[in-house]
């Protein structure tokens, strides 16, 4: 996914995130949400549905039932007035890049660069400009906030926010240089650099979150990762490197190795993982990193009669982790779910583990 970043003027934010238009972003919403087809939120049926003539609600023809597309998303629980702001915020604070590709932390840096004296005396300039960056970016962003809010001019910080991010910009191309050298790519090889580049991706957590990794990590971290077979992308050239998980051969795996890198010593994490990465012999990297020395609790699904995930036919689990540090780890577990679609909207609320 390709980001490009905001202007110090709110006419650069693409059409369908113009905070004036919400039946824009519907559509929008709509593109992104059935791009692999229509289906029902309600019941899961996979086909045209039908739109009513106010344009906000759609009916499916399977179960009769109506839902607006903000429904059972992020935004379901706000009104679709909002939805112009939700997504106005979300341009200002999203990041983009590869989580699995990047230097987490100044440590990592100093490693890549151990057989370089030379490069490694530049280190104590790299994280000062990281903290500098931080700092000032988190200005900006509480401005950009009262702007958004109450219209505020920002031309007073055009200049300064664009030598900001000028210094960003300059601070990520030398990383991304140092990291590939980790490849085996050399930065003078032009053709093949751009490539690495443009197939990898790189995102360095500790120069984009340089105040929440140097505190030691996220509170909270949730998500839904890739469930892609690594000898399917490593095939079109994409790598990983330094993964203790790499012999359980899927992405999602690596993901929740990195997740458990960057939480708090006191924080929690949630995923939606295959059933597999607790019940297989080849998920056994995955299984050691749940157990650990915290509480995990995991609830598990069947993908018959119903799924979990309209489009997604496969069995699911749900982990919560505390990761705060204790003498021994507890693991609690659910029963196995199976359950007609009537009862979707219980399903989680009757859980007990």
């Amino acid at each position: 996914m390709a980001i490009q970043p905001l202007d110090e003027s709110k006419k650069s934010i693409p059409h369908e995130y113009n905070e004036h238009s919400h039946n824009t972003q519907e559509k929008h919403l709509e593109a992104i949400r059935w791009r692999a087809g229509e289906f029902c939120p309600k019941c899961a049926f996979v086909g045209q549905m039908d739109r009513l003539r106010d344009g906000k609600y759609y009916k499916c023809p399977a179960c009769k039932k109506l839902f607006m597309m903000i429904t059972d998303t992020m935004f379901g629980g706000s009104p679709v007035k909002l939805l112009p702001k939700w997504f106005v915020a979300i341009w200002i604070e999203i990041r983009a890049g590869n989580t699995l590709v990047g230097f987490t932390s100044l440590a990592q840096v100093k490693e890549a660069l151990s057989s370089d004296l030379i490069k490694r005396l530049s280190l104590p300039q790299i994280e000062e400009r990281a903290e500098i960056a931080e700092i000032a970016d988190r200005a900006f962003r509480q401005f950009r906030t009262m702007q958004t809010q109450h219209g505020l001019d920002a031309s007073a910080f055009t200049s300064a926010k664009s030598q900001l991010r000028k210094r960003l910009t300059d601070l990520r191309d030398e990383l991304d240089e140092y990291l590939a050298g980790e490849y085996g790519v050399k930065p003078s090889d032009g053709t093949a650099y751009q490539h690495w580049r443009d197939r990898h991706q790189p995102f360095h957590w500790f120069v984009e979150f340089y105040g929440i990794m140097h505190k030691g990590g996220f509170d909270v971290i949730i998500g839904n990762p890739p469930y892609v077979e690594y000898s399917k992308v490593k095939k079109e050239g994409y790598t990983v490197k330094g993964y203790e998980t790499k012999s359980c051969g899927n992405l999602y795996a690596f993901v929740l190795e990195r997740n458990a890198r960057f939480n708090q010593r006191h924080g929690r994490s949630g995923m939606i993982v295959p059933n597999s990465a607790i019940c297989t012999d080849r998920m056994a990297g995955v299984q050691q990193l749940l157990i650990g020395t915290h509480t995990t609790w995991i609830s598990t699904y069947d993908n018959a009669p119903s799924r979990l995930f309209a489009g997604v036919d496969q069995r699911l689990a749900i982990y919560i982790t505390d990761v705060a540090k204790v003498s021994t780890s507890e693991v609690f577990s659910s029963r196995y779910y199976r359950w007609h679609e009537t009862f979707r909207d219980l399903l989680l609320r009757s859980n007990e583990s």
